[in-house]
């Protein structure tokens, strides 16, 4: 009887034990992570791209029961923490959410709830889309796969209308339907939207209808787009001028936000799609497409456009970089490319730059530009029909073919400007056309030539122009404007026809007080750029700049120490996004990196590598040795770096298996208690 009572309290003691477990671990998947803060590993592997964090095991159940507000959303209980309408409840908003799995069709998630922190593992959303409500939102490590229409998201994959949104290392592919306004991500009427290190494969099909964007900010200020793969398969449209939505098409596109950052990213564009008429019908794309957004940065990205679908002698309008209507933009160490076979008499484009005014104090140094097409071909186009345009264009590589004629608008030139108060310093121009240069071309290095209403004035100095015909700068010819007071000096001008040096120079018109002075075709030394010559921007631009931005903390993804890999100023140091020093950027306050960090810089040579960074024009080319590839029927540009990107491993393991596991056991060992127990006392009543 001793024995039986023993057995029996120690299976009443065993069962107690498993059901307290099971209870502890109840609530379906729901997990509520412990130690989050120590357990992550950080394993450097080559990939281009991810968005997982692998779960390997909990080191210990306290750690389970001394957890941060984390959970983990599966396709199971995902109704558990979003109601009917797709909107996370209020009790798990402000938590760590980790998506593990794929989720098919689900609509739009809604996030309401400010400093919501979402990433995923081995996560994939198929046609399941976010709407970022809320202020402080992170959207990590996702995956998206789309190819429907999201006209109950503003018709974008991620919408963001929240405050100071970061999202950080997405993968997003997105095959959009036909005739359709279809958006990738989407920031709107907000500020501080981060977009930092995240992919895009996007295929555009709005052929007649619609509006295809991979990503677009609107009203969006105080944005960062830094490190990120843009890669777009779209249609050529006609534009309606005079809006921002005039422009239908962009890889990239961003209205009225004003210090907008775009750093670091790689952008390329294709077409699939045009419908042409010479001169009737304006096929266009602008691939980065910035519209009314003063104090904007372009810096350190690789754009490229490659036109491979329009055919030769059809006219397509091309533009790497297209800017309107703003004021204080910097452009700098940039490498954009364009190649088409388009192009016919005076109508085409293929410009790497475009400038449509009104717009001052745009500053443009140390961009790579190169384009090859068979029409008209400029590589910074400054046009003033909307409004005056005042730049500045220093130390720039430009290399462009077109194909030249003798109307004013078969032009080809490195630069046309139709400007007032210029300055144009120490830039390498080489031009050339498509079939050779014949009497009358219009193909020049620098070019006025386009007229509009005023006068105009320019500083042209320490530039290095190659060109096949006779004029290097040419500026108000045949014009009925004026242009006065303009310095035309210690320029190194190579023509193909004639003397070159200050014979190569031809101001038109009725201006006044014009000085053209000491420029030569390189055969006699002249003044090179000296510090006294360098405006305060670049000055400071050269020296890194200064104040404070605000960082990016992703520590939560992380352990280690937060000190950080910085990529910008604000809290810690690191590489600015400004391209140097400490200008308004980000700090990643984390060991934290997804793809495409850090892409390569242009590929403009910026001369000696002495504090001013200058030489004569010459940008470190030989350019008597240089050609232009004109009729090469290929375009050269910098391939970007190779991207490094980090997989993230968290040591948490969900606990359904060990839950399971636990509760099979400790039955199999109450069974086998209780068949002993009964075996024992039938042995005691046969004792009896």
């Amino acid at each position: 009887m001793k024995m039986n009572r023993i057995l029996f309290i120690f299976s009443i003691v065993m069962v107690l034990i498993f059901g307290m477990s099971l209870i502890s671990a109840s609530t379906n998947d729901n997990l509520t992570m412990a130690g989050a803060e120590n357990d992550l590993v950080i394993e450097d592997i080559n990939t281009e791209s991810y968005s997982s964090l692998n779960v390997l095991g909990v080191q210990s159940q306290d750690e389970i029961e001394s957890s941060q507000d984390s959970y983990i959303i599966n396709q199971r209980n995902y109704k558990m923490y979003f109601d009917n309408e797709g909107v996370l409840k209020d009790e798990y908003g402000s938590k760590i959410l980790t998506f593990n799995g794929e989720f098919t069709d689900k609509g739009v998630l809604t996030i309401n709830s400010d400093n919501t922190k979402i990433t995923g593992r081995n996560t994939l959303f198929n046609n399941t889309v976010f709407n970022i409500k809320a202020n402080g939102v992170m959207l990590t490590n996702l995956k998206f796969v789309l190819n429907e229409s999201f006209k109950n998201n503003a018709n974008a994959g991620i919408y963001v209308t929240g405050d100071n949104v970061t999202v950080y290392n997405i993968d997003m592919t997105y095959d959009t339907p036909g005739d359709v306004d279809a958006i990738g991500v989407y920031s709107y009427d907000n500020t501080g939207f981060k977009l930092i290190n995240s992919s895009f494969n996007y295929i555009g099909h709005a052929f007649h209808n619609g509006r295809n964007y991979p990503v677009l900010l609107y009203y969006s200020d105080n944005a960062n787009i830094y490190g990120n793969s843009i890669n777009s398969t779209v249609p050529l449209r006609e534009i309606d001028h005079g809006s921002f939505y005039g422009d239908k098409i962009a890889s990239f596109a961003a209205g009225y936000s004003q210090n907008l950052q775009f750093t670091s990213n790689n952008v390329y564009a294709d077409i699939n799609f045009g419908e042409y008429q010479n001169g009737v019908k304006y096929p266009t794309l602008s691939s980065v497409y910035i519209y009314a957004c003063d104090n904007a940065t372009v810096n350190k990205n690789n754009i490229k456009v490659e036109d491979l679908y329009t055919r030769k002698n059809s006219a397509n309008y091309l533009y790497a970089l297209d800017v309107h209507r703003l004021n204080n933009m910097t452009v700098v160490e940039n490498n954009i490319d364009v190649f088409t076979y388009g192009g016919y008499g005076r109508d085409g484009t293929a410009y790497p730059m475009q400038i449509t005014g009104p717009a001052f104090n745009l500053k443009v140094a140390y961009n790579y530009l190169h384009s090859i097409s068979n029409g008209p071909n400029i590589g910074i186009y400054s046009q003033n029909y909307y409004g005056p345009t005042q730049i500045d264009i220093i130390s720039n590589f430009i290399n462009i073919t077109g194909k030249a004629g003798s109307d004013v608008y078969e032009l080809v030139a490195g630069i046309e400007v139709q400007d007032s108060n210029d300055r144009i310093l120490n830039n390498t121009i080489i031009v050339d056309t498509v079939g050779g240069y014949k009497a009358g071309d219009r193909i020049y290095g620098i070019s006025y030539s386009q007229g509009t209403n005023g006068n105009h004035k320019y500083d042209i100095k320490y530039n290095k122009v190659k060109v096949p015909g006779p004029i290097a700068i040419s500026l108000n010819q045949g014009l009925e404007s004026t242009t006065s007071d303009t310095n035309v000096m210690y320029n190194i001008l190579v023509t193909g026809i004639g003397e070159g040096g200050d014979k190569a120079v031809s101001i038109g018109g009725t201006g006044q007080n014009n000085i053209v002075r000491y420029n030569t075709n390189g055969a006699d030394t002249i003044r090179h750029m000296s510090e006294r010559d360098i405006p305060s921007w670049l000055k400071n631009y050269n020296s890194g700049g200064n104040g404070n931005g605000n960082g990016v903390d992703l520590s939560w993804l992380n352990t280690g120490n937060n000190a950080g890999n910085g990529l910008g100023n604000g809290e810690g140091s690191g590489n600015s996004l400004n391209g140097k020093g400490q200008g308004n950027g980000l700090t990643i306050k984390s060991n934290v990196n997804g793809n495409n960090i850090n892409p390569s810089t242009s590929d403009a040579v910026r001369g000696d590598a002495n504090s001013t960074r200058y030489t004569h024009g010459e940008s470190g080319i030989s350019i008597a040795s240089a050609s232009s590839s004109a009729g090469s029927g290929s375009s050269s540009s910098s391939s970007p770096s190779e991207s490094k990107a980090y997989e993230i491993t968290k040591q948490i393991q969900e606990l359904d298996e060990i839950n399971y596991i636990q509760t099979i056991i400790g039955i199999i060992i109450v069974l086998i208690l209780l068949i002993i127990g009964y075996k024992e006392k039938e042995h005691t009543k046969e004792e009896y």
